[in-house]
């Protein structure tokens, strides 16, 4: 309220180290728990701020190597 946030974007992105490497999530199951941690996320936002606008993306890289970002219906 102090810094009038009307807005929260949350990004996820490929391939994210922290995931694989800090808490050893598998590959095979690293997009799946960033799902998981962004409906988290989401939630734990709108107790802070129930008034805010919260959209999620996820970023991936394109075969030419720029970034989409797809925007992440929860």
């Amino acid at each position: 309220k102090v810094h009038g946030l009307e807005r929260v974007v949350l990004i996820a992105h490929e391939d994210c180290a922290f995931y694989t490497q800090r808490l050893q999530v598998s590959p095979l199951q690293l997009e799946a728990q960033q799902h998981e941690d962004m409906v988290k996320a989401v939630q734990r936002v709108r107790t802070i701020g129930p008034d805010l606008l919260v959209e999620v993306f996820f970023a991936r890289r394109n075969a030419n190597g720029t970034i989409q970002f797809q925007f992440v219906t929860l």
